[in-house]
């Protein structure tokens, strides 16, 4: 069984009902538009600071496209984050969430998680 202690939850949203009152390993940073890449890199800096991983869960949530992040700035942020993972030699499992239809076309969403696979492929 694994630690909880042992657990790391990072989360970069644009969304502010995604707030929890962190505790332990577990931030929330709150991002805009402008502020949605730089907020990952930080994420990932932070990722670097609690230690090494034996696995990466990411989730790979394509909720920002409704928030305004374009689909430049998510297919940057699927390539940073493998970039990261691969140059630390991590597995990652990631899961294709979010990423609604409300703004978007289900062939647009479609597209967007395509950017996940792409990178992770």
């Amino acid at each position: 069984m694994t630690d909880p202690d042992s657990v790391v939850q990072i989360d970069v949203s644009t969304v502010g009902f995604d707030r929890w009152t962190p505790s332990g390993h577990d931030v929330l940073l709150l991002a805009g538009v402008v502020d949605y890449l730089p907020r990952v890199v930080e994420a990932l800096e932070l990722a670097d600071r609690a230690g090494q991983f034996d696995l990466v869960l990411y989730n790979a949530g394509m909720d920002p496209a409704n928030s305004g992040v374009s689909d430049s700035d998510l297919r940057q942020r699927e390539q940073t984050v493998a970039e990261w993972a691969d140059r630390h030699g991590y597995p990652v499992v990631y899961a294709l969430a979010g990423g609604y239809t409300t703004g978007i076309t289900m062939a647009e969403l479609v597209d967007l998680h395509l950017l996940t696979v792409e990178a992770f492929g």
